[in-house]
């Protein structure tokens, strides 16, 4: 394995705990209601943050 795919499987991991971040601990209805899709950053005025899983 590259050293490039290497920081591409963390980059990738970071952006989808970023995306999902809002969603943690909500059930996918009141998800869907509150939040709609994760398909943009919803938390910290619309800026991503990472959890601990990938720190």
């Amino acid at each position: 394995m590259t050293c490039d795919a290497i920081v591409g499987c963390l980059f990738g991991t970071a952006v989808g705990d970023a995306l999902g971040l809002p969603y943690e601990g909500v059930s996918p209805q009141r998800a869907e209601r509150l939040l709609g899709p994760a398909d943009r950053y919803r938390f910290f005025f619309r800026r991503g943050m990472i959890s601990d899983d990938t720190e």
